[in-house]
């Protein structure tokens, strides 16, 4: 087995990237032990300490694990993690903002609708706290986002769903660079955005899932519109 010496600048990166590749394409399979760090190394053109890094990343994504003699082999689970991963990867950039939008169309919406009727009193909290942030920082960019952000995936969480939750926490990343996106890029959104949640609490909180789910959709299809906007402007 070959690798392919790197020369961009996040070398930690595309090493991942070209290990990954090579899951997906069936040239590493489970169980197939990688070489040793030093190897690697020197495979790949870098220092030991780059390996070490991209290592660390590969492990945690799930994509290699160490038996009891500390080599590093293929999981058994890694083609499809990596297939899932180069599936997430693709949010990464402004192109694929629109399909990320699409994504919340098909599930935000029927997850507010369940969230309405769970009515659960923790998860209400948690979006009453967030709404409150949302509301004190229309000056505060950087603040306004991460409750944005947060109040999204409380929603998530008001669902009960594990695969619905673990599934937009895997997401999470991209659905914020899109958030920060439009509000970085719109000077009126912000205003609509807290009058949209404002409604969307109370909604939930009184247990309207059917006012839920139309405010929801109203939300995504405003941030929707603000997009085309702004890619037409750059046009």
């Amino acid at each position: 087995m070959e690798f392919e010496r790197v020369t961009r600048l996040s070398v930690p990166e595309e090493i991942i990237e070209n290990v990954k590749e090579k899951i997906i394409s069936g040239e590493l399979k489970p169980g197939d032990h990688l070489p040793a760090e030093t190897k690697l190394a020197e495979m790949f053109g870098v220092g030991r300490g780059t390996v070490r890094e991209a290592m660390k990343v590969m492990f945690y994504l799930g994509l290699i694990d160490r038996n009891n003699s500390r080599n590093t082999f293929i999981t058994e689970t890694a083609r499809e993690k990596a297939i899932m991963r180069s599936f997430l990867d693709r949010f990464e950039g402004h192109r694929d903002a629109m399909e990320m939008i699409e994504l919340r169309k098909i599930l935000e919406p029927e997850a507010a609708a369940i969230a309405a009727e769970r009515q659960e009193d923790h998860i209400i909290e948690k979006l009453e706290k967030e709404y409150k942030i949302m509301q004190e920082n229309l000056d505060d960019l950087e603040k306004f986002i991460d409750a944005d952000g947060r109040f999204h995936q409380h929603i998530f969480g008001g669902t009960g769903n594990s695969l619905i939750i673990e599934l937009m926490q895997s997401v999470n990343m991209a659905l914020k660079k899109e958030q920060s996106i439009v509000l970085h890029g719109s000077r009126t959104i912000k205003p609509k955005s807290l009058s949209f949640h404002k409604n969307l609490l109370n909604a939930i909180k009184t247990g309207d899932s059917k006012q839920s789910r139309k405010i929801m959709l109203e939300h995504i299809l405003d941030i929707e519109a603000e997009m085309y906007d702004m890619y037409k402007k750059r046009a």
